[in-house]
C-alpha cells in the first residue's frame, strides 16, 4: 500500500512541467468604483444618468450634480470646501453613441487581452452586449472613423515622458498549450532540453535512477508454511479416492509423524513470528527510502520548472550576461538560493545586483569627479582625456627608466618630422578557411574553393555575392571597378550591430524551440560588446541623427561613430576623405558633441 501511495504522489499531467497549469489572475480594473453608483443627487434629487458627477472626497456616498455643485450647495454633512472629483464614467464619450465611458474601456481593455477579431472572447467580457454589436461598434468609433477623437484633450508632454521612461511590466502566466513538444530522439533539440521527455514529463536519467531496484522484488503477501502444505495436499488425495489401499496407509503413517512433530513446530512458532516481523519492518524501511527518493525527485522537478533550467545552456547564458557586473564566484554562490525562491524573483535578485552595481561604478566615477573639484560634465570629459594621457606618459617614462637604451630611440624618433607612415602589422595572417562542411561547399569549383578558402569566404556569401555582380554587369553592359565598391550598401554603427545581436538572441531564447547559435554569431556578439561605444538606443539615435546633419558619406558616418576620434588631426588621419571637406572647427565642435553624449550615458 506504501508504494502504491508513493505512486498517486508523483502522477502529473504529461506536460506538467513544460507547461505550468497556474491560472492567469486577472486584476480588477483601477476604474472599479467601491460602490454602486446612485441614481439622484443628494441635494436637488435630480437623477444622476447624462450628466457628470460630482463626487466629495471627504463624505462616503454624497453625489452632487453640476448645478448644485456650481451654487455651492451644502447638506448638513456636506460642506462646499471639500475636496472633490469628477466622475464621468457613465456618461458617454460620442454624442452619437449610447455607450457609456466605463463600458468604453472595459471593451479597449477586452481587445487589449483577447486581440482585436476575437469578438467571441470580448462578448464574455462585455455581456450587455452581444459579439456582433461589439465588433460594429469598435470598427465605427475606433476603426474607420478616427476623426471623432479630434476635440478629445492631448496628452501632456511631461505625461508623455514619465511614460517612456517608467515602463510598467506586467507578468502573466503562460497559457496552457494542447500539445508538448516531442522531439526525436538524437536531434538538437532532443540534446538541448538535457534528456527531458515534456509528454512523460520526466528525464531520461532521473535522480538516484535505480531506486526502484529496491522495491522491484519486495513481496508483502504471507508465505504458508511449507508442512501445512503438505498436510492439505495430502488430505486433498485421500479423499479423492483415486488411490490404493497401501497409498492410503502410508499417508496416514506421514499424517501421524506430521502431528507428534506438531508440537515442536509450535516452539520454533515463536522465534518465526519475530523473524518475520524484523523482515516486514526492513521491507517498510526499504519503501519509506523509495519514498524519500521519489520526493527529491520531484523537489528538483518542481525546481527545474521554476527557474526553466531544461536548457543545457541555461547557466553559461547567465554567466556570460552578468559577467561585467557579477563576478563568476558570486553567482556560484548564488545559485543554490535557487531553491529558495521562485524563478522570476531570482531573476530579479539578479538584475537588481547587476543594476546595483551598475550605479555603484557610476557613483565613484562621479566621486571621483568631486574629489577632483569638478562639478561639470564637460570639464570631467577634459579630465579624463588628461588623466589618460598622463597614465599613458608614466607608463611610457616606467618602461624608459626600466630601458635606458630604448630611450635613446624613443629620442630619435620625436626629433623627426611628423609624417604619417603606414605601420606593417606584425599580425601572423590568418590561416585558410576549412569550408569543407559548409553549405554550398559542393557547388563550388576548384577555383573557387580555393579561393573561398584563402579569402576565408563562406559559400553561401560567395554565391551572393558573386550573383549580385553578375547582376550589375547585366544591369550596366560592363562594371567597372567604381561601381564594384557597393555604394548602395547600407551601413551600421558596431553599437546598432550589437543591439541588433541581442534581439535576435533574446528571441531566440523566448522561443519554443530553443536554436543553438554558431561559433560565428557568438564570437561577433563579443566583438561588438567589446568595441561598441554606445551602449543604449537614445544615444546611438541621437549620435546618428547629429553625424547625419553634416552631410556626411554613409561609411564616414559609420566610421565616425565607431572610432570617436577626439581631435579633427585624428578624425582626418582614420578618414581621409574628411580633409578638405570640413574646417577644423565644425569637425572639432561635432567630436566634442559625441564626446559630451557618450560621457552622459551610463
Amino acid at each position: 500500500m506504501a508504494a502504491s501511495g508513493s505512486t498517486d504522489v508523483i502522477e502529473e499531467d504529461a506536460a506538467d512541467l513544460q507547461f505550468p497549469k497556474d491560472e492567469i489572475n486577472v486584476e480588477a480594473d483601477w476604474l472599479e468604483l467601491s460602490y454602486k453608483i446612485p441614481e439622484k443627487c443628494v441635494i436637488c434629487k435630480k437623477e444622476l444618468k447624462d450628466e457628470p458627477i460630482i463626487r466629495c472626497y471627504e463624505c462616503s456616498c454624497v453625489d452632487l450634480c453640476v448645478q448644485c455643485f456650481s451654487l455651492g450647495l451644502e447638506t448638513q454633512q456636506h460642506q462646499s470646501h471639500h475636496k472633490y472629483q469628477v466622475d464621468r464614467r457613465h456618461v458617454p464619450i460620442f454624442l452619437t453613441s449610447d455607450w457609456p465611458a466605463e463600458l468604453e474601456l472595459d471593451l479597449i481593455n477586452a481587445v487589449l487581452e483577447f486581440g482585436y477579431g476575437n469578438w467571441t472572447d470580448i462578448g464574455k467580457r462585455i455581456l450587455s452586449k452581444t459579439p456582433e454589436e461589439i465588433r460594429i461598434h469598435f470598427n465605427e468609433y475606433f476603426i474607420y472613423n478616427r476623426d471623432k477623437f479630434a476635440n478629445f484633450p492631448a496628452f501632456g508632454m511631461n505625461m508623455l515622458a514619465s511614460v517612456r521612461n517608467n515602463p510598467q511590466y506586467k507578468y502573466n502566466a503562460l497559457a496552457l498549450s494542447e500539445e508538448p513538444p516531442r522531439f526525436p530522439i538524437n536531434t538538437p533539440q532532443y540534446r538541448y532540453f538535457a534528456g527531458y521527455n515534456a509528454a512523460r514529463s520526466d528525464f531520461e536519467i532521473e535522480y538516484d535512477n535505480y531506486a526502484e531496484m529496491l522495491v522491484t522484488n519486495i513481496d508483502f503477501e504471507k508465505v504458508e508454511d511449507e508442512d501445512y502444505y503438505d498436510i492439505v495436499t495430502c488430505s486433498n488425495i485421500r479423499n479423492s479416492g483415486n488411490v490404493s489401499d497401501s497409498d492410503k496407509n502410508n499417508i496416514d503413517i506421514d499424517i501421524d509423524e506430521d502431528n507428534n512433530e506438531s508440537e515442536d513446530d509450535e516452539i520454533k512458532n515463536g522465534e518465526n513470528d519475530s523473524e518475520q516481523d524484523l523482515i516486514r519492518e526492513l521491507k517498510l524501511i526499504m519503501v519509506q527510502q523509495y519514498n524519500e527518493c521519489l520526493k527529491e525527485r520531484m523537489r528538483r522537478k518542481r525546481i527545474i520548472k521554476n527557474h526553466g533550467l531544461f536548457l543545457l545552456r541555461k547557466f553559461p547564458i547567465t554567466l556570460n550576461k552578468y559577467e561585467s557586473s557579477i563576478t563568476k564566484s558570486v553567482l556560484e554562490k548564488l545559485f543554490p538560493f535557487m531553491q529558495l525562491v521562485s524563478g522570476q524573483k531570482f531573476d530579479y535578485i539578479l538584475e537588481g545586483l547587476d543594476k546595483e552595481m551598475e550605479l555603484k561604478r557610476y557613483f565613484c566615477r562621479l566621486k571621483n569627479f568631486r574629489e577632483c573639484g569638478l562639478t561639470r560634465f564637460y570639464s570631467c570629459k577634459v579630465y579624463e582625456k588628461l588623466k589618460a594621457s598622463r597614465d599613458e606618459m608614466l607608463k611610457e617614462l616606467s618602461q624608459l627608466k626600466q630601458n635606458p637604451l630604448k630611450s635613446l630611440t624613443t629620442v630619435n624618433l620625436q626629433v623627426k618630422p611628423l609624417i604619417t607612415k603606414a605601420v606593417t602589422s606584425t599580425r601572423k595572417p590568418a590561416p585558410p578557411l576549412n569550408i569543407l562542411l559548409l553549405p554550398g561547399y559542393e557547388k563550388l569549383t576548384e577555383e573557387e574553393r580555393e579561393l573561398c578558402s584563402n579569402a576565408r569566404i563562406v559559400p553561401e556569401s560567395y554565391f551572393t555575392f558573386k550573383d549580385l555582380l553578375i547582376n550589375e554587369n547585366n544591369k550596366n553592359n560592363g562594371i567597372r571597378l567604381a561601381t564594384a565598391q557597393f555604394e548602395n550598401a547600407e551601413t551600421l554603427i558596431i553599437s546598432e550591430v550589437h543591439m541588433l545581436l541581442e534581439h535576435r538572441k533574446a528571441q531566440n531564447e523566448s522561443a519554443e524551440e530553443e536554436l543553438e547559435f554558431s561559433d560565428v554569431f557568438m564570437k561577433t556578439l563579443t566583438y561588438t560588446n567589446r568595441f561598441r561605444k554606445f551602449k543604449n538606443k537614445e544615444t546611438i539615435s541621437s549620435v546618428r541623427n547629429l553625424l547625419m546633419q553634416k552631410k556626411l558619406h554613409k561609411f564616414e558616418l559609420a566610421a565616425l561613430a565607431n572610432l570617436c576620434p577626439e581631435t579633427p588631426e585624428e578624425a582626418k588621419a582614420l578618414i581621409p576623405s574628411l580633409e578638405g571637406r570640413f574646417e577644423d572647427e565644425e569637425l572639432r565642435q561635432t567630436l566634442d558633441d559625441i564626446q559630451t553624449k557618450r560621457s552622459l550615458q551610463y
